[in-house]
């Protein structure tokens, strides 16, 4: 019922124009991360389970870098984060890191190699 009743509302100019502007149409205080609590659970309860090895496994996306073979994956970048990082917990690696990409120092150089991957790193 409520999708047909907003189905039928009439947008005005000054919403039409923040949309196709790409201005949000709403302001808050606090960024939501999302995360996939259940991907760091069945890491953590590797060692106990011995039965289901299907059960939650994770996807990790491979890509080519450099001739080889990368795999991606949010839990692993916990798992083997910088020594400098090393005291941080999962709360505050999920709150105040995000993964980002270096830029290339010269774009020529990048397409020799034949990459289309830019190097990752996690900044807090």
């Amino acid at each position: 019922m409520v999708n047909l009743l907003s189905t039928k509302l009439e947008m005005g100019a000054p919403m039409v124009c923040m949309y196709l502007l790409d201005h949000p149409d709403h302001y808050k205080s606090h960024v939501f991360v999302p995360f996939y609590w259940e991907s760091y659970v069945n890491e953590a309860q590797k060692p106990w389970v011995v039965d289901d090895v299907d059960k939650g496994a994770e996807k990790v996306t491979l890509v080519k870098h450099k001739n080889k073979i990368v795999g991606l994956s949010f839990v692993y970048d916990y798992i083997y984060r910088p020594i400098e990082i090393e005291d941080m917990c999962l709360y505050d690696w999920v709150r105040r890191c995000k993964r980002m990409k270096l830029k290339a120092a010269n774009p020529r150089s990048k397409q020799e190699q034949g990459t289309n991957l830019d190097d990752d790193l996690y900044a807090p």
